[in-house]
């Protein structure tokens, strides 16, 4: 995809009690958080991003993982309601970022949206249905993006937190899925570059302007993205990945 801008947070000082599924045995190295997202930002302007960075907010240790706050295409951002209850402080703050330049709409209960269930590949969201995103959520993505010419997919997501966990955009007609984590039938029409299962992890890639940036360590899913012709920037993401975060979590990519 193309983008211009990205949106990002600092890591909270509370970052070590961020929610996860599965703890982690070591607990998360804060400093090393810090240094790793900034390396990620380092990426993002090498990308040829202009990066907003938002401050961190303490009391809110997932707030880094801004992706989960707003989804945003055709001008318009729509603000998500996260599927933990502890999260959903943390959109305010991107609402006022994205408000100047989009129109923003809102989730109301009962629907739950986290961003990071929710992957526009062309003109189409594929929604996954996980515990953070409900049948009333993927309701309201349709809802809002929808009338603008958007359609919606939703797909089951078992065994991981979010969609993306296992799979991300690599160009308009493109996805990168973990080999047995997301029912490939779901993206019947688009073309699938699939990983193996013991690299699921770096299924989660930013890939923009031509660049991939990756996980670092998974050698066969670097290679997959080189033979598409991508400049290729590999991170360290090891107290990131403690806090179950991933790469396309810690930003908010516009056009």
């Amino acid at each position: 995809m193309r983008a211009t801008k990205a949106i990002v947070r600092g890591i909270s000082a509370s970052f070590r009690d961020a929610v996860v599924m599965h703890p982690a045995a070591e607990a998360i190295d804060v400093a090393r958080a810090r240094a790793q997202h900034a390396q990620y930002v380092e990426a993002l302007r090498e990308a040829g991003l202009e990066v907003v960075e938002l401050p961190p907010l303490d009391a809110h240790p997932d707030a880094c993982f801004v992706e989960d706050c707003a989804l945003v295409a055709r001008g318009t951002a729509l603000i998500t309601r996260s599927g933990a209850p502890s999260r959903r402080n943390e959109a305010d703050s991107i609402a006022e970022a994205l408000a100047a330049k989009h129109r923003v709409a809102r989730t109301q209960a009962p629907a739950t949206i986290d961003g990071g269930d929710c992957m526009r590949v062309g003109t189409t969201w594929f929604v996954g249905r996980s515990a953070r995103t409900n049948a009333a959520g993927a309701a309201r993505v349709r809802e809002v993006f929808g009338p603008l010419g958007d359609s919606v997919i939703e797909v089951p997501v078992r065994d991981f937190l979010h969609l993306k966990c296992t799979a991300s955009c690599i160009d308009e007609r493109t996805v990168l899925v973990a080999e047995g984590t997301v029912d490939r039938a779901a993206f019947a029409g688009f073309d699938v570059v699939t990983v193996a299962r013991e690299e699921a992890y770096a299924a989660n890639a930013v890939v923009v302007n031509g660049t991939a940036i990756v996980a670092k360590g998974y050698a066969a899913t670097r290679a997959a993205l080189e033979r598409r012709g991508l400049r290729i920037i590999e991170l360290a993401l090891s107290e990131i990945a403690k806090a179950d975060g991933s790469l396309t979590c810690m930003s908010i990519l516009l056009p």
